[in-house]
């Protein structure tokens, strides 16, 4: 009996020295492992101190701190930063908040001199706006973005608008069907299919119709999944175009072209 509680006793001092030693090496390499984010810190600091403001910016964003000022009205400050990549990623988190103590802010960012921050301040103002309304604050500036130099941020500020069912789109849209970039393209089809104007019903239709010539497949592609939309909205012009996009060179679009055309047939039954 006495040995086996002496054994007992060996095992239990072994397990608490290891879970000892355990602790204190664990201490160790957390020290040892902050020690060297400082180091590497101030190296990046002295190095490049753009990028340190934006690694600090985007981790007081991350802890809220200091506590005096909330996030979203640290958001706002850091969209003066020097850095471009903080200026947008604080442009995104208040697109995030949907706060419209960023809106304004975010009218400014439009007119950033870098591409990268007028494009993420205009999918912001699209996620607050698409939360809280069309807001007319919003939507002047964003069709001005509607000509801007980088297809990038034409297609954001589409999107975005689209999204909001922004009125006052399809002069606009006219002028994008046929612009340059293809993403931006794409995107103009893809907003067309959610459009609800009965005016203008038979001008998108014949946009769409024209597109379906278009030298992307990916936009002839969206040209007929935008044509499908309206189609099972009960607009049947869109089937004789449909019929035509059958005889696509891409199977991906005459799959589309199909499946639309099922599916309208299947609602008028």
């Amino acid at each position: 009996m006495k040995k086996t509680l002496k054994k007992i006793w060996v095992v239990l001092i072994t397990a608490l020295s290891i879970a000892a030693v355990g602790g204190i090496l664990l201490i160790l390499y957390r020290g040892f492992g902050n020690l060297g984010k400082i180091i590497e810190r101030g190296e990046l600091r002295r190095k490049n101190p753009a990028q340190a403001d934006a690694e600090f910016y985007r981790e007081l964003l991350k802890r809220n701190r200091p506590p005096e000022i909330d996030r979203i009205e640290m958001a706002i400050i850091c969209l003066q930063n020097a850095d471009v990549d903080n200026r947008a990623f604080c442009a995104k988190e208040l697109g995030w908040s949907r706060d419209t103590r960023a809106v304004v802010p975010l009218i400014a960012a439009l007119d950033d001199e870098h591409s990268d921050v007028r494009r993420a301040a205009a999918e912001a103002l699209g996620n607050i706006a698409e939360a809280l309304g069309t807001d007319d604050r919003v939507v002047k500036p964003l069709l001005v973005k509607l000509d801007d130099i980088s297809p990038d941020v034409r297609k954001a500020a589409l999107c975005a608008l689209g999204n909001m069912g922004a009125n006052g789109l399809t002069a606009s849209l006219v002028v994008l069907t046929v612009d340059d970039d293809s993403g931006v393209r794409r995107e103009a089809m893809r907003i067309l299919g959610k459009f609800r104007n009965k005016r203008d019903l038979e001008l998108v239709i014949e946009i769409l119709t024209n597109a379906l010539k278009d030298e992307s497949t990916l936009v002839r592609w969206n040209t007929v999944r935008a044509l499908g939309e309206l189609g099972v909205r009960g607009n049947e012009r869109v089937v004789e175009p449909l019929n035509l996009a059958l005889k696509d060179n891409s199977p991906a679009v005459r799959k589309a072209a199909a499946e639309a055309l099922y599916t309208i047939k299947d609602i008028k039954q």
